[in-house]
């Protein structure tokens, strides 16, 4: 079978439930999720190419079930977040979550993380490179007395 699909390195790929919506996202390669496709036959027919990507390239994933299960604390605490009154506040807490979650994803406790970033930060210069503090290249001593 032919897979009509660009090269996911020239471009990232969001992998979701099928909305039109996401077709139009700049510089993006959308990934249908067979999760969701499972649900609606009708649905997975009109996205079989989306659906069909992750045969193409074997780091992608047939669902987003991680992603699903990750988000499911933001989802369910979203009441509890209600002083979200402003786009600011919106936005810090978007911020907030990416970091702790990606602290997941790269297997580093989150507190610690934080404390190593509270004590790294204010000894850099303003506007300077902070890739070296992303959690993926951050190796963590524990040792935070």
């Amino acid at each position: 079978m032919k897979i009509n699909s660009p090269r996911i390195a020239d471009q990232g790929y969001l992998q979701c439930d099928g909305y039109a919506i996401y077709d139009n996202v700049d510089n993006i390669i959308p990934v249908g999720c067979w999760a969701h496709a499972r649900r609606k036959y009708n649905d997975a027919l009109n996205q079989w190419n989306k659906l069909n990507r992750y045969i193409a390239y074997g780091e992608l994933g047939i669902d987003n079930n991680i992603t699903e299960r990750d988000i499911r604390a933001f989802t369910t605490g979203r009441k509890n977040w209600m002083f979200s009154q402003s786009v600011n506040g919106s936005e810090a807490i978007a911020i907030l979550y990416s970091i702790v979650m990606t602290c997941r994803a790269n297997d580093i406790n989150p507190y610690y993380y934080f404390q190593h970033l509270f004590k790294e930060i204010p000894n850099r210069e303003e506007n300077s490179d902070l890739t070296d503090l992303m959690p993926w290249n951050v190796q963590l001593d524990f040792d935070y007395s």
